[in-house]
């Protein structure tokens, strides 16, 4: 009665203490509960050094509980058979044995115990003490259902749900789900929602309500859900600041799915993907998320300081970031390698830098082996070493590494830790080309303008160029607009070349900029524009770029005598 508030208050300490004087007198059920309550550690207060001296409930004490589980099994109770075989599953007093466990079960099963058959039926789904035995697991579970036990009726829905035993039966598993959630178990309401959701009848609201009832009974698994069908509007309107509130809730609880979303929806408010871009608020989402020791939210905020994203730039705050991140093995500590490098936030020590990279590139870190290797090349830290450089980025790019096959392929065209190879070069940069890596095919292009590792070809020239121009690429940009304005490897087309020196001067290009500029001064396919010509010249020449690029060109060097007139 004190065990389970019947007539009376629950008291799990006065259940312990007449549990135990019967239990002296020899009574059996009594001796079977004073040994769980030992394996569970019910009557156990939270107060537990006064109640420890006062001798009030019990300590948890799995030996003990093996023990009156062992004597009380060899005398034939079926219950305690099944608790000993409990204890041999979960190690409880004794090592884990799932075989001891399975035979133990299978006994007390045999003889009826539901406990038992369900444990029993997890075994063999498992495959745990046991050859694996999906049918033989989803027979016992149907079995234990048809008598209405909640829990296989859930077990069973989930088989149905999921082919385990039998084959997917989503309107079965649904019949079994709202059997189980009809007795209160709330993972049935929850996956019942699931199937509304996606299942049977494909009824989103039918979804929603479920799950909004669900998480109102302060279910953390509910509120994520329940804040994800807020933020992706189903079953509702959206409501991102509802959606917000849940993950928040969730996150508190210790949700990682929600966590994860929250992080996901900072991204999102940073690049203004689906949602109005919004870098404060994607800051503050992150700093609350690393406040709650996200290491991801943690790393990710370091570089919102390093960058000045929502923030102003704080370099000392994001070394901080990166330090406490890197401490817990996330990649942050190339992000800190990157800051000692430059003097960011902390005293420069290129040493330090060399010494984080190449511990993080020992780990196989793809990254840091790239990085490794341009250290290496530079000097930076270490002793320039080429050789070392080449083998690095040969390491990085055989294990698929893009940039480190751009770097590769460069370094076998130059000849440096490597003999020189120019259709070696040629080759690897093609393969990169392909994959629609922009530089590679800006690349690609200047090898067959050049002839380099293949014969001059101005036609495939173009070709890449253009490719890597449609990829944004602003000196490809420059490039076609040359070709297009000069007709080299391609019909002359001014408009087409304005058009190309105007995408690239848009991309920062200074040369397009100069170029651009004598366009519309000398009407080149656009209209005359001589102000607009001026002021893309002044923003050239504002850029101390070098005067040699137009010395020989007499009408841009008049043109640049009349800048600030």
């Amino acid at each position: 009665c004190y065990e389970f508030g019947i007539g009376t208050a629950k008291d799990f300490i006065k259940s312990v203490h007449w549990y135990k004087k019967a239990a002296k007198r020899g009574n059996t059920s009594a001796k079977l509960n004073l040994a769980n309550c030992y394996r569970l550690g019910k009557g156990l207060p939270f107060d537990l050094i006064n109640h420890y001296k006062k001798d009030k409930g019990v300590r948890k004490d799995g030996r003990k509980a093996f023990e009156f589980h062992r004597l009380l099994a060899e005398q034939g109770y079926i219950n305690a058979k099944f608790q000993l075989g409990y204890c041999y599953d979960e190690g409880i007093g004794i090592d884990i044995s799932k075989v001891k466990a399975f035979e133990l079960y299978k006994v007390a099963a045999e003889k009826g115990n539901n406990e038992a058959q369900y444990n029993l039926s997890i075994l063999y789904e498992l495959g745990e003490g046991v050859d694996k035995n999906e049918e033989k697991a989803f027979e016992i579970i149907k079995k234990l259902a048809e008598k209405g036990d909640p829990d296989a009726n859930y077990k069973l829905a989930y088989y149905y749900n999921k082919g385990i035993g039998t084959e997917i039966n989503k309107s079965k598993a649904y019949e079994s789900y709202n059997i189980a959630a009809e007795t209160g178990n709330n993972e049935a309401r929850f996956n019942l929602a699931i199937l509304y959701q996606f299942g049977v009848s494909d009824d989103k609201k039918k979804a929603f309500k479920l799950m909004k009832d669900l998480a109102e009974k302060d279910d953390v698994n509910a509120q994520f859900k329940l804040g994800y069908y807020y933020d992706e509007g189903i079953g509702t309107k959206i409501n991102k600041s509802k959606a917000f509130e849940l993950y928040n809730i969730a996150a508190e609880k210790g949700s990682n799915e929600a966590r994860f979303n929250l992080f996901n929806l900072a991204i999102l408010y940073q690049l203004g993907d689906g949602v109005n871009e919004d870098k404060k608020k994607a800051f503050e989402l992150m700093k609350g998320l690393a406040k709650k020791d996200d290491v991801n939210a943690q790393f990710k905020l370091g570089y919102y300081y390093n960058e000045g994203i929502g923030t102003e730039i704080n370099k000392s705050k994001a070394f901080e970031l990166y330090s406490i991140a890197a401490e817990k093995g996330i990649k942050a500590q190339y992000n800190l390698a990157i800051l000692y490098q430059y003097g960011e936030g902390i005293n420069k020590d290129e040493k330090k830098a060399f010494e984080l990279i190449e511990n993080l590139a020992a780990e196989n870190d793809l990254d840091a082996q790239l990085q490794l290797g341009y250290y290496y090349y530079e000097g930076i830290g270490t002793e320039i070493n080429k050789s070392k450089a080449f083998e690095l980025s040969k390491v990085a790019a055989e294990k698929g590494n893009t940039d480190a096959q751009f770097i590769l392929g460069t370094l076998y065209q130059i000849g440096e830790g490597v003999a020189k190879n120019e259709k070696k070069a040629f080759e690897l940069i093609k393969d990169l080309a392909e994959t629609d890596y922009s530089d590679a095919q800006f690349q690609l292009g200047y090898y067959y303008n050049e002839g380099i590792g293949i014969k001059r070809d101005l036609k495939n020239s173009f070709y890449w160029h253009q490719k890597a121009a449609e990829n944004g690429n602003k000196t490809a940009q420059y490039d076609i607009g040359e070709s297009y304005e000069l007709g080299i490897g391609t019909d002359k087309d001014l408009i087409k070349a304005f058009y190309f020196y105007a995408k690239s001067a848009e991309n920062g290009d200074i040369c397009a900029k100069f170029q651009l500029g004598y366009c519309y001064i000398n009407g080149i396919g656009t209209e005359i524009n001589k102000v607009k010509g001026f002021e893309l010249y002044n923003e050239a020449a504002g850029t101390n770029i070098q005067i040699n690029l137009i010395e020989n060109d007499e009408e841009i060097v008049n043109d640049l005598d009349k800048v600030n007139y």
